[in-house]
């Protein structure tokens, strides 16, 4: 492969002018402080248009773009309702900036460390998934934390919304892959003590890596994994069944469909992006749709290749036409393709090390102009470190053509002296401990806050506190026991293995 600077970026062959502008964000895995940033660009133009700063690197799949639904009479496009969110991969902390400067507007210490964060279209929930196989998710317009619970028995790698919201996957290190109706997770019933994936996806034989929904409501929308297992498995989101399975020469770190469900595009840890049809050939050469267990193979050979970069490929985003393609790399660069052509339109080198993610989106409103009346600079609560106590009285809230039932939140002295004691007690207990460890593993120095706050409850709160107690230690004991039991069958399976290995070695 020819180094990078011995590439000549080719013009497209034919891009037509675009009204909607779109912009690329590139996240850097781990920078110097002095470098540290952000970037983002347009898409056509290539023209950097902002650096985020404020965060020294961020997981991949670990950070998003929150788009709200306005308030009556603003504009749809309004500043006021986007928002950036990023995780920082050293300290259970995320990071939150508005369109309109460059420097972060808050950020909130997490219960853990976040491997990944996504949040749903409709801009309601933001979704984090942490190292312990953890997912949290909060109401971003209250900050509450609705659920807590345990989804895989390692880090969670990469969490997707379908288009509707109606459903939300989680993929982990554990090669499994589960599906989650939201509705029934952030309202859970009385008596429901943790969610129950209502589809859990099996078959890769190493960690998932990404997954991706395709364009669609989610009764009739596939969903794409990609695993280190060198495979991408397809998968139909209402039923859960395996449909298909695409063979490529390289373990896989990012899958991107096109909106046509025409090809797939895959990042290989080679530095190549493959692309496969959705579809195979049949005996007269006609394209068929792929069959219940198909399994396609990807050759080098066919021509289908997008080579470029020197180092795995981390991410991967379409333009809203798909006819563009571009793509973050380990070897710090981005590059954008000309999808049909297959050739390389402009070489993206940010200068902040190896990148980890890349994302599309349409370019904001107001982008880095000074707060106005018609543009404030936006609110946004504080990320609860807690699970929302779910008892008490209901309200349907309508999203679009979906009613979801969720909890009324209101504001309570007990709610008010948590609040200070999350912003001010706690940070106190991280100052002590002197590093950034997860929430739940304070044991000491949260049991001695709990009592500087049990001092000023009621005998009521102190009660409730107390049961949330009990609740979490059960959790904790649950998932220790999961853990302990992986660990035994993995275990167990080795040495199945390693026996079967060694009767043949001696046979032979």
């Amino acid at each position: 492969m020819a180094p990078l600077a011995s590439i000549q970026p080719t013009a497209p062959t034919s891009v037509a002018a675009h009204a909607v502008s779109e912009l690329a964000v590139a996240v850097p895995v781990a920078a110097p402080a002095a470098v540290a940033h952000i970037t983002v660009w347009d898409v056509r133009s290539g023209a950097v248009v902002g650096a985020f700063k404020g965060v020294n690197g961020v997981p991949s799949r670990a950070f998003d773009v929150a788009v709200t639904s306005p308030a009556a009479g603003a504009r749809l496009s309004s500043i006021s309702t986007s928002l950036l969110l990023a995780s920082q991969p050293d300290k259970p902390i995320v990071h939150v900036w508005s369109w309109q400067k460059e420097q972060e507007m808050a950020k909130f210490t997490l219960p853990e460390k976040l491997t990944s964060l996504t949040v749903s279209n409709n801009g309601q929930y933001a979704v984090g998934g942490g190292e312990s196989g953890r997912v949290f998710i909060w109401e971003m317009s209250s900050g509450n934390m609705l659920r807590m619970f345990d989804a895989h028995f390692k880090p969670v790698r990469a969490i997707r919304f379908t288009s509707d919201d109606e459903v939300f996957a989680t993929c982990g290190g554990d090669a499994t892959a589960h599906l989650w109706m939201t509705g029934r997770v952030v309202a859970p019933a009385e008596d429901e003590r943790s969610p129950t994936a209502y589809h859990s996806l099996t078959g890769h034989t190493l960690p998932v890596t990404d997954a991706r929904f395709s364009t669609g409501v989610s009764a009739s929308s596939n969903l794409f994994t990609s695993s280190l297992d060198r495979t991408i498995r397809i998968w139909d989101t209402q039923t859960g069944s395996f449909l298909a399975k695409v063979v490529f020469p390289s373990s896989l770190l990012c899958v991107q469909p096109d909106p046509l469900g025409l090809h797939l595009y895959a990042g290989g840890q080679d530095g190549n992006i493959y692309i496969a049809n959705m579809y195979k050939e049949g005996r007269d050469g006609q394209p068929l749709k792929l069959s219940t267990g198909d399994a396609v193979t990807s050759e080098p050979a066919d021509g289908r290749i997008l080579k470029g970069h020197l180092g795995p490929v981390t991410g991967l985003a379409l333009s809203l036409t798909g006819r563009l393609v571009v793509s973050s790399s380990e070897d710090g660069t981005s590059i954008t393709w000309d999808a049909v052509s297959r050739q390389i339109i402009r070489v993206h080198a940010p200068k902040l090390g190896p990148l980890a993610d890349v994302k599309i989106i349409l370019r904001p409103a107001f982008l880095l102009e000074p707060p106005t009346a018609e543009a404030p600079q936006p609110s946004v609560p504080v990320w609860k470190r807690f699970e929302l106590n779910h008892s008490g009285s209901s309200v349907a809230q309508s999203s679009g053509n979906q009613v979801v039932v969720l909890p009324v939140h209101k504001q309570s002295a007990f709610e008010s002296r948590n609040d200070h004691w999350q912003t001010e007690v706690f940070a106190e207990a991280m100052a002590d401990v002197g590093t950034a460890i997860p929430f739940y593993d304070q044991a000491t120095s949260m049991a001695r806050r709990l009592d500087r706050l049990k001092a000023e409850l009621t005998s009521q709160e102190v009660i409730e506190i107390a049961k949330l107690s009990r609740e979490l230690e059960l959790l904790r004991d649950h998932n220790q026991a999961l853990r302990t039991a992986n660990d035994e069958l993995y275990q167990a399976a080795v040495r199945a293995a390693t026996n079967e290995a060694r009767s043949k070695s001696k046979t032979s």
